[in-house]
């Protein structure tokens, strides 16, 4: 008798964030944190990715973006560690191919020198971290911006 493979279907979620500070005067990148994968909350999980198909009463979108100066948000965060409020801005969003909702902001320095660690995507500006993780600690100058890409990817797996 031949056994059949179970069949198993697969929804999954990534999110990578990219952060570069670009010199104002030169237009050169001097930062470049590459992409980073992120960690999607049990706040963003439920609210935005599970209950925004489910129509739930909680159900949240991504509204902004915020760096920090802290550690990686743990999966019960709601907020982001050394949080930046100067450094919080609505996002411009985008849809690629049907599988990928990307996110981009820039960030004007004058807005203050600051140490940025960490990036997080939220559904208001406090207490709703939908997800975000840490990179290595950058010096943003007045001089400069911060260009803030975010993509999540959908993928499906049969």
């Amino acid at each position: 008798m031949t056994r059949r493979k179970k069949k198993t279907d697969a929804f999954a979620i990534k999110g990578f964030f990219r952060v570069q500070i670009r010199d104002k005067a030169t237009g050169k990148i001097v930062g470049d944190s590459g992409y980073i994968q992120n960690q999607i909350t049990n706040y963003g999980m439920a609210n935005c990715f599970v209950g925004g198909p489910a129509g739930t009463a909680d159900t949240v979108q991504i509204v902004g973006a915020m760096l920090g100066s802290g550690a990686a948000p743990a999966a019960t965060a709601t907020s982001l560690d050394g949080s930046n409020t100067k450094y919080y801005s609505t996002v411009a969003e985008t849809i690629n191919n049907s599988t990928q909702a990307a996110f981009g902001q820039t960030f004007d320095g004058t807005l203050g020198a600051a140490t940025i660690a960490n990036v997080g995507l939220f559904a208001a500006s406090t207490g709703s971290l939908i997800c975000g993780q840490t990179y290595t600690a950058s010096t943003v100058a007045i001089t400069q911006d911060v260009n803030l890409t975010y993509n999540l990817n959908y993928a499906t797996q049969a």
